[in-house]
C-alpha cells in the first residue's frame, strides 16, 4: 500500500487514480470484504476467470478509494454502478470508473460532475473512443455527435463540448484515458492508489 496518499486538495476539482488489475500488489484487492454479494454474483456471469477477477478487483479498488476520500471503512461504502454521487459532509462527492483489459481508472471529485473512460490502443487510435465514451457517460443521450470531438484526431489534448471539458489523461503504454468534467478551467491531479500500479 502506498504511504503518499492524500485526500483531494480543496483547490483541486478532481483526482484520478489508475490501477493495473493484474499488476504487482493487485492481489491485495482480492479481499472478499471489499465486494458485495451482488458483485460476486455478477463476476460469476462473466466469461473467463480473468474477466471475473478484474471485475472484482476493480470494484474493490473503487470502494477502497472512495472510503479513503470519505473517511470511512471500505465495507461501509455503498456504490451503485460504475459512476455516481455520494453525500460528503454537506457536499457531493462524484465518482466514475472505467476499465479496459487490465487497467482500471477512477475519477473522484468534490462538487464536480465527472465521467472517465479508458480504451486499449489499437491501430491508429488517438483516444477518440475513450473521449466519446466519457462524454456519453456524462451527458447520456444528450451527448453531441462524433464531429464535436474532431480536435482529438488533430492532436488536441482537451476540448470543450456542450459545457463539459474532455481531457486526455497520461496513462500507461497501450491505453488512452479520457475524463469529462462539467465546466471549463478545472484541473485534476493524478493520485497514487493504495497499492502499486
Amino acid at each position: 500500500m502506498s504511504s503518499d496518499w492524500r485526500p483531494i486538495a480543496p483547490t483541486s476539482r478532481m483526482a484520478i487514480a489508475q490501477v493495473h488489475l493484474d499488476g504487482i500488489g493487485s492481489a491485495l484487492l482480492d479481499n472478499p470484504m471489499l465486494v458485495t454479494p451482488a458483485e460476486r454474483w455478477r463476476a460469476r456471469t462473466l466469461r473467463g476467470n480473468d474477466a471475473a477477477r478484474r471485475y472484482l478487483r476493480g470494484r474493490a479498488a473503487l470502494r477502497v478509494l472512495l472510503a479513503r476520500e470519505c473517511g470511512t471503512q471500505p465495507a461501509l461504502v455503498a456504490v451503485a454502478g460504475s459512476h455516481g454521487v455520494l453525500p460528503a459532509a454537506g457536499s457531493t462527492f462524484s465518482y466514475s470508473m472505467g476499465s479496459a483489459g487490465g487497467l482500471a481508472v477512477f475519477a473522484l471529485g468534490l462538487n464536480q460532475p465527472l465521467a472517465i473512460a479508458v480504451e486499449e490502443m489499437r491501430g491508429q487510435s488517438c483516444g477518440f473512443r475513450a473521449a466519446q465514451r466519457a462524454l456519453t457517460r456524462a451527458l447520456g443521450p444528450a451527448a453531441p455527435g462524433r464531429a464535436s470531438l474532431r480536435g482529438l484526431r488533430e492532436g488536441a489534448r482537451a476540448l470543450v463540448v456542450s459545457g463539459w471539458t474532455v481531457q486526455l489523461v497520461p496513462t500507461m503504454p497501450g491505453y488512452f484515458v479520457a475524463v469529462a468534467g462539467k465546466g471549463e478551467g478545472w484541473g485534476y491531479q493524478l493520485v497514487s492508489p493504495f497499492f502499486p500500479v
